[in-house]
């Protein structure tokens, strides 16, 4: 396996040094592929609703009740990182996802990183591939440009991600991620088989 050969590296031992890096560049921008998607598939419409209903009711919802909030989070993240799992039976995927995503407070924060970087993005990049490849310069400048937009922002305002509305906005971008997702781009889904 790959990640414990790499843990005795001082990269991945260093890794807190690189998370910006990391956040920023490799797995923050991944969802631009639901850009990409939507303009591919003519849900320019969709994507922005979905987003935009997101951002707006998830703050409200927030807002009014986080804990509510808290918990719509953790389901949606349960139902994207299934996806990610080498199992055929749905029910499978979901409840060793949910052990993954309800112990997360417990597991050290670089195992996250490690799972995103050498799993969950990897594996959202390969189900867009035809797509990326087919709009190689498109998906380089969505990709690349807000990678860049992201670290610009945390390098001039080191700070910025204990702010709360970064959080809750960072939440919501993501929520209607995985919405998205669901509902507009699943095809691209290959479940494994085993």
């Amino acid at each position: 396996m790959l990640i414990p050969f790499l843990s005795n590296t001082n990269i991945l031992n260093n890794i807190d040094s690189f998370i910006p890096i990391i956040t920023s560049f490799i797995i923050a921008p991944h969802g631009m592929t639901d850009l990409i998607h939507a303009e591919e598939n003519n849900k320019q419409k969709q994507v922005h609703l979905t987003y935009i209903s997101c951002l707006i009711s998830g703050l409200l919802l927030n807002n009014a009740n986080s804990q509510i909030f808290d918990a719509l989070f953790l389901i949606v993240s349960i139902i994207h990182f299934s996806h990610d799992l080498p199992f055929k039976n749905r029910l499978i995927q979901i409840l060793l996802s949910s052990i993954f995503v309800l112990d997360l407070e417990k597991i050290d924060f670089s195992f996250f990183i490690y799972y995103m970087i050498f799993i969950h993005v990897p594996n959202h990049y390969n189900r867009f591939e035809k797509l990326l490849k087919k709009y190689k310069r498109k998906s380089f400048t969505y990709i690349f440009g807000t990678g860049l937009l992201i670290f610009i922002l945390f390098q001039n305002n080191p700070n910025i991600v204990e702010q709360k509305l970064l959080l809750d906005i960072s939440k919501c971008i993501i929520v209607g991620h995985i919405i998205y997702e669901e509902l507009y781009a699943k095809e691209k889904f290959n479940h494994f088989q085993i």
